[in-house]
């Protein structure tokens, strides 16, 4: 894994990890974790493509 990838999904990962505990229903937390995780690997490619 390149180091772009690394920062971006780590960047998503700490922003997911701050507002997952007002989730306190686990198949909520599992649920907007997989919606994030989609999102953001759907973003990356234009994000590379900017730098």
């Amino acid at each position: 894994m390149d180091m772009l990838a690394l920062m971006f999904y780590g960047t998503i990962c700490g922003a997911l990890s701050m507002v997952s505990p007002q989730f306190t229903n686990p198949l909520v937390r599992i649920s907007v974790g997989v919606v994030v995780g989609f999102i953001a690997a759907s973003f990356l490619p234009i994000v590379r493509s900017w730098l």
